[in-house]
């Protein structure tokens, strides 16, 4: 991508999320050691920033891809948080290491946010993102990892509604195959090797004309920013510079194996091994994806992308998708405790093993917000969604009863 000119810098780059995926690619752009990035961690509250302080500003990445030979490292990286009102000064923590060195972070003295990488589902709202938009323009660039279906579009319009369009950022979409689980102290366990595919958004109220211009255009370069750039040079990410509908089709394919796997591991992790044999799960996966493919196959841009490339179609096969999310409960048996226990040496022969990588979509296991999306999704087009209801209903009933026993 010609990425070698460091003269042209990219400005900062704030990753807003401490989900695995965020602390991996933290722990990334701190293991390139470019000094002539400024890349920072950004905090919601002020809690986690003084969390992050507290454990010396570092994330640990651990590399657990090799079967005999896992590797660790820890990485500083300054951690940052802007207090709500611009005349407030935004609080920045660097390790001791940083405190140690000559090196300045100066970028962010004017106060303007050049790149925003928002990785975690619970901050790609508007309620998250209004606190940052004073300091950003229409200079920025803003890539949300992982989204899901429709909640780019939501966070934008009910941030800049339909005008001020000069003053919006630029918009960028990437979605991770990358298997990793989050761990203590700002630390992430990298356990399956995937890619990161990432693409342009289309601008608000223009997919078709979008579609079909890239049809005929791409791949631009040109229209990738400095940033864009070096992100992508990041040699253990893996990615992938790809037309949007490519991206959308991956984004559709999580959603609806999301929709799966997050009940399941969330109520039967202790025993996953068991329960993914017996036929009520199984009958209870095909009945999921039964209304998940019913509900987005209603989606306009799914009927769009499936009226010129038949490859839309394939990715909403229920029978490739059941093959599809049960491939993924056997990698994902390694969050299981028990699974974990007894057979510690097979992980890694698990996750090296037979499915290749471009058949299964590893899921990273922050994967809110899908059942939830389905039912509402159902709703506006009059069609029920009971399944994926009752197991939205279980998850919240569920997490109050996690939070109340935290606090009490």
């Amino acid at each position: 991508f010609g990425c070698e000119d460091y003269n042209a810098m990219p400005g900062n780059i704030l990753i807003l999320g401490t989900d695995s995926i965020g602390r991996f690619l933290a722990s990334q752009f701190a293991n390139s050691r470019k000094s002539y990035l400024e890349v920072f961690m950004l905090f919601a509250n002020e809690s986690l920033m003084k969390n992050y302080s507290a454990n010396d500003s570092t994330v640990r990445y651990e590399n657990h891809l090799s079967r005999h030979n896992p590797l660790k490292a820890s990485y500083s990286l300054p951690g940052c948080y802007f207090p709500h009102g611009s005349n407030k000064q935004i609080q920045i923590s660097y390790s001791k290491a940083l405190r140690q060195t000559d090196r300045k972070y100066s970028s962010l003295d004017n106060k303007h946010i050049d790149n925003l990488i928002v990785t975690d589902r619970r901050y790609q709202t508007e309620r998250v993102l209004k606190t940052y938009r004073e300091y950003m323009s229409g200079r920025t660039n803003v890539m949300f990892l992982n989204p899901v279906i429709g909640g780019i579009e939501r966070a934008v319009n009910a941030l800049y509604g339909s005008n001020n369009l000069s003053d919006r950022p630029t918009l960028w979409m990437a979605m991770s195959t990358h298997l990793l689980r989050n761990n203590f102290g700002f630390s992430v366990k990298h356990l399956g090797s995937g890619d990161i595919r990432v693409c342009k958004c289309p601008p608000m109220g223009s997919f078709n004309n979008f579609f079909k211009n890239q049809e005929e255009q791409f791949p631009d370069i040109d229209e990738l920013p400095q940033s864009l750039r070096y992100f992508m040079k990041l040699p253990m990410l893996q990615s992938l510079y790809c037309p949007y509908k490519y991206v959308y089709m991956a984004q559709v394919e999580k959603m609806i194996v999301d929709c799966c796997l997050y009940p399941l591991t969330r109520f039967l992790n202790d025993d996953l091994e068991e329960f993914i044999r017996a036929k009520s799960v199984k009958k209870m996966v095909k009945d999921i994806i039964a209304e998940c493919v019913l509900v987005l196959s209603h989606l306009q841009r799914v009927q769009a992308l499936a009226s010129v490339d038949p490859t839309m179609i394939t990715v909403l096969r229920p029978d490739r998708l059941y093959e599809l999310v049960m491939s993924t409960l056997k990698l994902m048996q390694v969050s299981s405790s028990k699974y974990r226990k007894h057979n510690n040496n097979d992980v890694y022969d698990t996750l090296r093993g037979e499915i290749p990588l471009n058949e299964v979509l590893p899921v990273n296991l922050d994967i809110y917000y899908s059942n939830d999306l389905i039912v509402e999704l159902g709703q506006k087009k009059d069609i029920p969604t009971p399944v994926n209801q009752t197991l939205f209903d279980l998850m919240h009933i569920q997490m109050n009863y996690d939070n109340y026993n935290i606090i009490h």
